[in-house]
């Protein structure tokens, strides 16, 4: 009796992202990889992924380091857009990037990492369940939101702390507020949050703005998570980066977070 070993098919994963509605998830994820944005699966995401274990390691003493907002940048966090306007010593790219990196580290030094040690993955960041996953996240976030200083802005925050956990922060910039144009839970999320405990401080300061992105993830399955990662990995991608000795996809498959996977899809 001869066995077939060969790994079925995968089973393509629809999605819809706001106004956007698609098809493949997989397929989609694949585009982005082949796209003019193909080399930031090296630049961001492994470099990324690298400092991680960096800092796991004791290797590195900060979770936040130069090459973090540096690999921002190539995901066009463009620091230099902004910070000349406000402050006289940044001048070019290379004077941002070195502004941004010594606020990053200052926040870095007392934020509340403790806090979301112990946090699975944003779909679980449920804003309805008041003290949970949502809440420390936001005291995280804010940390480093409120107190930034003029010429950094929410988008850049995203794009660093997404790499620190790359699991819960979402990349949400223009591309993801363009998808969720018109569609506002916020005020459906704050009231409820309301009738449960009026004086929770996120009642107010936050316009709940992840959420419909959040909810639009929580309709995809532990199966269909295990369909778009084997989809990734068997279709074929013309991106000619190897990775820690693998395909570009097919390391995308293995150790990108749903997170970036969507994010991804976002900007097809």
């Amino acid at each position: 009796m001869v066995c077939n070993m060969t790994t079925p098919a995968y089973t393509p994963v629809s999605i819809t992202l706001g106004s956007k509605h698609v098809p493949d998830v997989a397929k989609s994820i694949i585009d982005y990889l082949e796209a003019p944005t193909k080399n930031r699966i090296s630049d961001y995401d492994f470099a990324a992924h690298q400092r991680r274990l960096d800092f796991a390691s004791g290797a590195s003493d900060t979770r936040i380091t130069l090459g973090t907002i540096q690999s921002a940048d190539k995901l066009q966090a463009q620091f230099e857009r902004n910070l000349p306007k406000y402050h006289p010593t940044v001048t070019d790219k290379a004077t941002a990037i070195a502004f941004a990196y010594q606020w990053f580290q200052q926040q870095e030094a007392t934020a509340p990492w403790h806090l979301v040690a112990g946090l699975s993955d944003f779909v679980s960041a449920d804003p309805l369940i008041l003290g949970g996953s949502y809440d420390a996240l936001c005291e995280l976030w804010y940390h480093f939101y409120d107190d930034r200083p003029k010429g950094i802005g929410g988008t850049q925050v995203n794009k660093v702390l997404h790499q620190v956990l790359p699991e819960l922060v979402v990349i949400y910039d223009s591309k993801l507020s363009d998808l969720y144009e018109g569609e506002k839970l916020g005020g459906a999320v704050k009231k409820a949050r309301i009738a449960t405990d009026k004086a929770n401080k996120w009642n107010k300061k936050d316009s709940f703005a992840w959420e419909p992105l959040r909810r639009d993830m929580a309709t995809l399955t532990a199966t269909d998570i295990t369909n778009i990662r084997q989809g990734v990995a068997e279709l074929p991608c013309k991106n000619a980066l190897i990775i820690e000795g693998k395909a570009a996809n097919i390391w995308a498959s293995e150790n990108l977070s749903l997170v970036r996977l969507i994010d991804m899809v976002a900007w097809q």
